[in-house]
């Protein structure tokens, strides 16, 4: 399904419920964002679908650090070149707590229901990585796009961009904090969104 198919398609999406989230308690985007999408879109090409890549980007050199580094790292690896791999793959659910959701994660294989993450992000350490996943609510993705696939697993990763050596990853199930604190948020956004609509 092309991007813009999925974009109109009427149910709710993760990116709805965040920009709600992020209204409601103010949190601020930041002055370099469109760079940052641009940067963010140019290394999940060039780790998860590298013939759509801009190998004209200006910072070609630092994606394709970080991409060495993703696949030095045995487990990320084995997840992107399982047989039953699938990258960008989109997924509908009818009825989750009154609405209609939608998702696209970057990457899923079926076989096993799991779903990958992959995040570039300007930290060092792994106590910084998984502060980040609160504090970008990445919980609230990660615990959505779970409830919309029926999946059982999510594996996020990130590589810093200010030590494109480094990999942090966590593997998040219906049991961890990081699932129940995503779950605590996106259902709040949706009574939210139920109670502008009416």
């Amino acid at each position: 399904m092309s991007e813009k198919i999925y974009r109109d398609h009427p149910y709710v999406a993760n990116s709805d419920l965040k920009a709600l989230y992020a209204q409601i308690n103010g949190v601020e985007e930041p002055d370099n964002l469109v760079e940052i999408y641009k940067f963010g879109t140019l290394s999940h090409q060039l780790i998860l679908e590298s013939h759509k890549a801009d190998y004209t980007h200006e910072d070609i050199a630092l994606g394709l650090e970080m991409k060495e580094t993703f696949f030095k790292d045995n487990f990320c690896k084995a997840f992107v070149e399982h047989p039953h791999f699938r990258a960008e793959h989109e997924f509908y659910i009818k009825d989750i707590l009154g609405i209609s959701g939608k998702c696209r994660m970057d990457g899923e294989i079926k076989s096993r229901k799991d779903i990958l993450e992959f995040k570039s992000l300007s930290i060092t350490t792994q106590s910084a990585f998984e502060e980040a996943i609160y504090h970008f609510s990445y919980d609230m993705g990660l615990a959505f796009y779970l409830d919309v696939s029926r999946y059982k697993r999510a594996l996020i990763a990130a590589i810093s961009k200010k030590r494109t050596d480094r990999l942090f990853k966590m593997i998040i199930t219906r049991e961890d904090e990081v699932y129940k604190s995503g779950l605590r948020k996106y259902t709040e956004m949706v009574e939210v969104g139920k109670e502008l609509l009416n």
